[in-house]
């Protein structure tokens, strides 16, 4: 057996270990040495530097110790673990239970040809590792071996013959840049914005009192042109980060059939990535675009995984750059039995819509008020155009939200400035909320949370009786069905 003797992780370990420390020391300590170099009264304060140097010694003598005692080795069809500083702690789990193995590489993995394996168990996520640097050919050997030692269950549908590896997707450098391009800006933007706060809150922890310097800052809000420049000049940078951000995530992204029960997707330009998706694991998907992505039939796939803990659903499979015919293929691959195209969907109830727009009608109203009792004009336009996009919002939100329930599946549709469709199989079910306000019990209301294991869809405002057929039908397709949720 390759693994059955403990050993340590790559070298280069300890130097990811002595980075990542070092680095969160510099972004709890940096606003104090800013403090001190602006004041220039560095040379002074020795007493804060001993502390930092003594703080960098002890953590290089920690790390060390933290990477010569973390061992790993797969024995008696288990892995197992070991690592601890003061308390030694021994983990162990069946090879049967791993469920997929997920490989990551940064800029220094790539560097020091080395990769990050995550290996998720079905067990809670106290029962997953990671192994933050092995070499890429070891790494390599470890996930076939892990993968390929796993005993099949008897009756189990989700265990088959691999066959050869299928290119779905590979997203081109053009439909690339097309992607960043159309965005969410307004997520660039409050970003910046968030930057520039965070600056200006860490200097004045640090007891820099930044308004001493706004004289030495151009005064641009006085005048109409430069103040349309800069608008154009934040408005451009969000552009410019959009592109960036998604250039770094996405970069030479591919989409992947190894087998006919797993998908794999690879990208990242910086950190690159190495996504496993096995069908068992697929609780749904949801396909969208924005108004910008429309015009140019750009698509996103999100793949929502079975997870442990719902606080790790950020890592659930995102595509994008798909156009509609590879979404339609996709869905009919993995759903052969549904046919979307055929569908016709129910609306939520009218009430919806008049309920929430009277909230934000309230907020405009309030506005006006405020302009004619105390001449507030900023106020009142600030309220009456957080009412008017509150309204707009609600309307779009009941205009495109539907639902249809199949034999088989539970399709939604929805979304505000854009489209997505969600596709659930019943089978997946775990659990279902029955929610009813006062006003929603008054009219014979009620809204659905539906759960699985990647968390939950909402279905709001239906006539409780239908939402009772839907909760009877769906829990009982689920509790026959000799489908496993995972």
């Amino acid at each position: 057996m390759p693994f059955d003797i403990p050993q340590r992780q790559s070298p280069f370990a300890l130097v990811l270990i002595l980075y990542r420390t070092y680095l969160l020391l510099l972004k709890q300590i940096w606003p104090f040495a800013i403090y001190f170099i602006i004041k220039g009264n560095f040379g002074s304060k020795g007493s804060f530097l001993k502390v930092f140097i003594a703080s960098a010694v002890v953590i290089m003598i920690i790390s060390i110790i933290r990477y010569f005692r973390f061992k790993y080795s797969v024995v008696d069809r288990e892995f197992i673990i070991e690592k601890g500083i003061l308390n030694r702690k021994k983990t162990a789990v069946s090879i049967d239970k791993i469920q997929n193995i997920n490989s990551e590489q940064n800029l220094i993995h790539q560097l020091f040809g080395i990769e990050k394996l995550r290996i998720e168990t079905a067990g809670s996520s106290a029962l997953e590792f990671e192994l933050d640097a092995i070499n890429t050919s070891k790494a390599r050997e470890l996930k076939s071996y892990l993968l390929e030692s796993r005993i099949p269950l008897i009756n189990d549908d989700s265990v088959m013959a691999p066959i050869d590896k299928k290119l779905i997707f590979k997203l081109s450098t053009g439909r690339l840049m097309l992607a960043g391009i159309t965005q969410n800006h307004l997520v660039s933007i409050l970003i910046l914005f968030s930057f520039f706060f965070w600056i200006y809150d860490s200097a004045r922890d640090a007891g820099i009192n930044v308004e001493d310097y706004k004289d030495n800052i151009p005064d641009y809000t006085t005048q109409v042109t430069n103040t349309i420049i800069l608008l154009a000049l934040l408005f451009v940078t969000g552009i410019l980060i959009s592109m960036a951000r998604t250039a770094l995530k996405y970069y030479d992204l591919s989409f992947i059939e190894e087998n006919e029960q797993n998908f794999k997707v690879k990208a990242g330009l910086l950190k690159r990535m190495e996504t496993s998706a096995p069908i068992n694991k697929i609780q749904s998907i949801t396909w969208s675009y924005n108004l910008l992505q429309k015009p140019f039939n750009l698509y996103n796939l999100n793949i929502r995984q079975a997870v442990s803990d719902l606080r790790e659903l950020k890592r659930s499979v995102q595509i994008i750059g798909l156009n509609k015919c590879q979404i339609e293929n996709f869905s009919q691959e993995l759903y052969p039995d549904l046919d979307i195209s055929e569908l016709t969907y129910e609306t939520i109830n009218v009430k919806y819509l008049t309920r929430f727009s009277l909230y934000f009608m309230l907020i405009i109203l309030l506005g006006i008020l405020l302009y004619f009792l105390i001449d507030g004009f900023i106020s009142a336009i600030v309220l009456v155009l957080i009412g008017g996009y509150g309204i707009l919002r609600t309307y779009l939100y009941y205009l495109k939200m539907g639902f249809r329930l199949d034999k088989n599946y539970l399709v939604l549709t929805g979304g505000i400035f854009g489209y997505k469709l969600t596709i659930l199989p019943l089978y997946r079910i775990q659990a279902i909320k029955l929610l009813s306000t006062p006003y929603q019990r008054r009219n014979q209301l009620a809204s659905l949370e539906i759960w699985s294991a990647s968390g939950y869809v909402k279905i709001p405002y239906i006539p409780t009786m239908k939402a009772r057929q839907i909760s009877d039908y769906c829990l009982f397709v689920s509790e026959i069905s000799q489908k496993s949720w995972m």
